[in-house]
């Protein structure tokens, strides 16, 4: 009987720990951000795959580049590699003879990380992965960017129906032109 009120006692307890984590103070919300990235705009935040174990997104300084990138994940030297810069949000991806394309990370990541979507090329669905935009808006900035051919500048998006300064200022950090 004992036994039975000990064995139950532990469990409580570690399931409290996965439930009530975020609330502990040994956890805090830098820890849920990338290791080892200041998050602010003298990063560049990138998406590496196709490398095995050495997959996963890498911080790296604002001026990375593709060799950068290499020796922060410990690739070795990468075949037919031109280096150019990388911009935060980019996917590179090592082809199975060594080779490096380099394309976008999904929107769905880019909002998880911080990083703006482009509001001249994001879709309906992916507008609305961001807080704060619904399908109606998003179909709207659409329309309106098919319309205009594409928005010149972000503060343009106040001139769409839903959309004013207060919703603009809680927006405009997580898009881009």
């Amino acid at each position: 009987m004992t036994g039975a009120i000990v064995l139950t006692l532990v469990t409580v307890a570690i399931c409290s720990i996965f439930v009530f984590h975020d609330t502990l103070p040994w956890f805090s919300p830098a820890e849920k951000m990338i290791p080892f990235c200041d998050h602010s705009s003298q990063s560049t935040i990138v998406e590496l795959t196709g490398a095995g174990s050495k997959d996963g997104i890498y911080c790296l300084q604002k001026t990375a580049s593709l060799k950068d990138l290499a020796v922060a994940a410990d690739l070795g030297p990468l075949q037919s590699v031109e280096d150019h810069f990388l911009a935060s949000g980019s996917c590179v991806i090592v082809n199975v003879k060594g080779t490096v394309s380099v394309g976008e990370m999904t929107a769905a990541k880019k909002v998880a990380l911080g990083i703006p979507l482009d509001v001249n090329r994001a879709t309906v669905e992916e507008l609305t992965l961001i807080e704060g935009i619904g399908k109606k808006t998003a179909e709207r900035i659409v329309a309106v960017r098919t319309q205009k051919g594409h928005f010149r500048k972000l503060e343009e998006l106040m001139d769409i129906p839903g959309i004013k300064k207060g919703k603009y200022d809680k927006l405009k950090s997580r898009l881009r032109i």
